[in-house]
């Protein structure tokens, strides 16, 4: 019962970031003055601090092996990404991050 209330919970998590990353990445900061966008920004940071607490969350309360590494992989995707970024291809890294997202969220929904 407490397994699906935090997959619940993550399948949230994960939504909410994804489209914030989306809106993101469609322009939607470049309208917003520099004050409104900083917290933008920086509301998202905290829905990705969210996402890989409770993607870490989920790999120790999973029974299954398989779904643990899958899980913890979700949940250490963006500091691999982080690692290879380069400020010349920040925008193909941001969309690696947000299939990453998208494919958790429909993992979370499959196990």
């Amino acid at each position: 019962m407490y397994l699906k209330i935090l997959e619940i919970l993550f399948g949230s998590l994960a939504f909410i970031l994804l489209l914030l990353m989306l809106f993101r990445e469609l322009g939607i900061t470049k309208k917003l003055s520099p004050m409104r966008a900083s917290d933008y920004i920086s509301s998202m940071a905290g829905f990705l601090l969210l996402y890989i607490v409770f993607a870490f969350v989920l790999a120790i309360f999973t029974p299954i092996g398989i779904n643990k590494m899958v899980m913890a992989l979700f949940g250490i995707s963006p500091f691999i990404i982080g690692k290879l970024v380069t400020y010349k291809k920040v925008r193909v890294y941001s969309f690696i991050q947000i299939l990453c997202v998208i494919l958790s969220l429909v993992y979370v929904y499959i196990i």
